[in-house]
């Protein structure tokens, strides 16, 4: 193993050791395993009657009031929530007293101890060691798994004569009630796994977790559980999108995409070979599937009809499954019950459950939103996906499921020592070792784009390269970043506070001038100096001059990340009248910095200056960037009503052997082509500041001594400030 992935290897080690191994994570995983090993001791309706109510995660609610025994103002703000659905329930009774108040009362109580099991999980978050749960559970599935295949005909592991799915009549399900179950906890587990799989920086962890991944999942394909198989392929989508989305890289755009390509191909080999799968998907799609129809179709007309019955009040907490109810819908096709969990609820509560439900989704949405977390959005999307098409609402591992996504959990901050100490440890000759490779590759890929033959044979990559980054552009900065902002605008949660200072700014210097000093080779303190009494906007590293010049900049600014890495301490600890800081880099604000949005579509996503670059005269709702801050820095000086801006220190020439000036940077190891797209994304960015001030009473001006940037007008800076 390589010695530096033997010490991310030895780090991970050191912070899964880090949680204690208690017996309750092997306690966790018995009873997940072994839920539904009561239904050997009861026969018919008496076995779902048992497991419904005698789930073992219920215990986490009254343990949760033990904890929490002396802390009122938790135990009042719970018993609030609970109160607000009794409540409702005896509004229920008071309307309709022919409802059964038995099954009110039982449904009810379930429900406030269901509430109670998530605050618990909510609270102890991150105090559980969900990873080894996780692991324990698969491992158990992983020596079960030889036996139920050698004992093929067993009534204790698999359904023999299953009457709904016509296309496979022997399904896996283990220890549980029916398949569909054992699917259920199938999926959770894999998107746990899953979520540390792609959080994990070490290859021998990986390989672990890939190896579990694949028992569980060869596990699920003999459960046959359609639904489990279909919702729970497109919750582990989700994440790896996420996943993409937040942390991407050339290497994971390419596995990725490898990925997308074998499972289309293992989709068509099962159209071709009509799987058993294929046949029952095509079923439901086509509305032969009964199974299906019934959940779905059914369910959703007698809410329909139910709901106008009951004045929109809903049938009464737990009355759904009466014989008054039942009766009313016999003709329709109505069996046993409705075996959508949300519409089952909807159709007990009325608008009240709609209410209540729609707020609890868009909560657990913006908590996913929040948390940041791959297996937070695995769980959203696949726990309220298949609350939808079926499952149970009191199953306590919904419950523990809904704890999770609205807890503080996140799967990176179980390695979350890994990236700060491999940094910290990092020799000079790993340093030196990366610059060699770094610089092969983009020899290499100099002499592939210089060679005719070699460019014409790597076109298909090189476009793929570039769908990529448009996707990632349209994704990231167009669909999530309007919906980020369609949040702000209407006030909800925090973080839309921190966005509020900017809008003090708007118009704050009509009609006056202002400078731009940028941090280029032509710069000097002479013309710094000069600029004295003016008012400045400042960027970058500029901090390193103030040893030589009493002069201070009025508004800072700054946005890059590698930037502020490199100078983090500089630019901490820089004093000035305002600092603006893009929430690209929110580790940068400090209390008193003006925060401001900003849109790296044109910065990260592809060359933008072969394409339309915008420009934003409203910093309060968008700042675009564009591979330079000056950019930045001129939204932000129209926003505030500058009619004149003087650009000065902009050379826009990276060719030349100094970036900067005033000081030695270590610069990033780039090649010509990279310097070229680099220069010629900033000239468009220039052309698109100078194309909105040919329309509005703004004139930008060019008082740079020297320099490539002919796109503004250009002035004498000595003139200018005499």
């Amino acid at each position: 193993m390589p010695a530096r992935e033997r010490k991310i290897y030895v780090i991970e080690k050191t912070a899964a050791r880090s949680k204690p191994r208690r017996i309750t994570d092997y306690c966790a995983a018995l009873v997940f395993y072994f839920q539904h090993i009561l239904k050997f001791l009861f026969s018919g309706k008496m076995i779902a009657t048992v497991i419904g109510n005698l789930d073992p995660w219920y215990l986490l609610g009254p343990w949760y009031l033990w904890k929490n025994r002396k802390e009122s103002k938790k135990l009042k703000a719970s018993l609030i929530v609970i109160s607000i659905f009794f409540l409702y329930g005896i509004l229920q009774l008071i309307v309709f007293p022919n409802m059964s108040i038995l099954k009110l009362a039982v449904t009810l109580l379930k429900l406030a101890v269901c509430i109670l099991c998530m605050l618990y999980v909510m609270e102890n978050a991150e105090k559980i060691n969900f990873l080894r749960i996780a692991k324990i559970i698969s491992v158990f599935y992983g020596i079960t798994l030889p036996f139920a295949l050698f004992f093929n005909q067993s009534p204790l592991f698999w359904i023999t004569n299953d009457y709904v799915n016509k296309y496979t009549t022997t399904r896996l399900r283990l220890f549980y009630y029916e398949p569909s179950e054992l699917g259920f906890r199938l999926i959770i587990v894999m998107v746990v796994l899953i979520g540390f799989f792609l959080a994990s920086k070490c290859k021998k962890e990986k390989v672990l977790l890939a190896v579990l991944i694949l028992v569980d999942a060869f596990t699920l394909y003999l459960a046959r559980s359609m639904g489990a198989i279909g919702i729970g392929a497109l919750a582990i989508g989700v994440m790896f999108l996420y996943d993409w989305i937040a942390h991407n890289s050339r290497k994971k755009t390419v596995i990725y995409s490898c990925i997308c390509a074998a499972l289309l191909l293992f989709c068509v080999m099962m159209a071709v070979t009509q799987s058993d799968l294929y046949m029952r998907l095509m079923d439901t799609l086509q509305g032969k599937d009964s199974s299906n129809r019934y959940r779905i179709g059914l369910s959703f007309r007698i809410l329909g009809d139910s709901f106008w019955n009951y004045w929109g009040l809903g049938c009464g907490f737990g009355n759904v499954n009466t014989p008054a109810f039942l009766n009313q819908y016999t003709d329709w096709g109505l069996k046993t019950v409705i075996t959508n969990s949300y519409v089952y609820y909807m159709t007990e509560t009325g608008i009240f459950g709609v209410l209540t439900l729609g707020g609890f989704i868009s909560i657990l949405f913006y908590r996913c939103v929040k948390g940041k977390s791959a297996v937070k959005w695995g769980l959203f999307v696949f726990i309220v996906v298949f609350q939808f098409m079926g499952g149970y609402l009191t199953n306590g591992l919904n419950w523990v499921a809904y704890g999770i996504i609205l807890s503080n959990f996140n799967e990176r901050n179980y390695y979350k020592s890994i990236e700060l100490k491999s940094l910290q440890t990092e020799t000079h000759a790993d340093q030196t070792n990366l610059s060699q490779k770094k610089s092969r590759y983009l020899s290499l890929r100099e002499k592939i784009l210089g060679s005719p033959f070699l460019n014409v044979l790597f076109q298909p990559v090189i476009f793929l390269r570039r769908a990529a980054r448009w996707l990632r552009g349209v994704v990231q900065y167009e669909i999530w970043f309007r919906i980020k902002a369609f949040f702000r605008k209407l006030r909800l949660g925090t973080s839309y506070q921190k966005y509020e200072p900017m809008k003090l700014y708007q118009n704050r210097h009509k009609g006056q001038r202002c400078f731009i000093v940028a941090t280029g080779p032509s710069q000097s303190i002479e013309d710094i100096n000069k600029l004295k009494g003016e008012i400045t906007f400042s960027v970058n590293s500029i901090y390193t001059c103030f040893s030589d010049t009493d002069w201070r900049p009025t508004y800072y600014c700054v946005q890059d990340r590698v930037v502020y890495e490199k100078n983090c301490k500089g630019i901490d600890e820089l004093k000035a009248a305002q600092r603006f800081i893009s929430d690209s880099i929110p580790q940068a604000y400090r209390k008193g910095d003006i925060l401001y949005p900003t849109n790296e579509r044109f910065h990260h996503c592809f060359n933008g200056y072969k394409f339309r670059i915008r420009f934003s005269d409203d910093s309060s709702k968008v700042v675009f960037a564009a591979n330079t801050i000056v950019y930045s820095a001129i939204q932000l000086a129209v926003y505030m009503g500058f009619s004149e801006i003087y650009l000065t220190g902009c050379d826009c020439n990276y060719t030349s052997p100094k970036k900067h000036f005033n000081h030695d940077t270590n610069e990033k190891i780039e090649s010509k082509i990279k310097l070229d797209e680099i220069g010629n994304l900033m000239l468009a960015s220039y052309r698109a500041a100078k194309k909105y001030t040919d329309t509005h009473p703004v004139k930008i001006y060019n008082a740079t001594r020297g320099g490539k940037l002919e796109i503004f007008p250009r002035v004498n800076l000595d003139d200018v400030v005499s």
